[in-house]
């Protein structure tokens, strides 16, 4: 598949967004960047429990974070707020082949202890 193709070929499509509705204004660039950081690891939270719901259904999803670099043309294309902020796109759909469990990975390459 092309890069950049799954998007257009996926059955659905589903764009996560940080609504800032709710976060808190705070008179510091310090409190205030945390709080959009925080906005930011819920929604990649949310994200990550839909991909696990989905795989558990025999659903086939990958997240690609192409909405992110164009975040005006998204807001633009499907009319929202300008505040809102697209964190990347979800390609949903059955697989032609269903995935089979892998190998689990080596706890070496995954942990860095100091």
């Amino acid at each position: 598949m092309a890069r950049g193709q799954i998007l257009y070929d996926a059955p659905e499509v589903v764009v996560p967004m940080l609504v800032p509705d709710g976060a808190h204004t705070y008179p510091d660039a310090a409190r205030t960047d945390a709080e959009h950081t925080m906005f930011t690891v819920a929604v990649g939270a949310a994200v990550q429990a839909l991909l696990v719901a989905l795989a558990v259904r025999g659903v086939g999803s990958c997240w690609i974070g192409s909405t992110i670099f164009a975040a005006d043309l998204v807001r633009a294309e499907l009319d929202l707020p300008a505040d809102w902020e697209p964190l990347g796109a979800i390609a949903i759909g059955y697989p032609e082949e269903p995935a089979g469990p892998r190998d689990p990975a080596d706890a070496g390459d995954l942990l860095i202890r100091k």
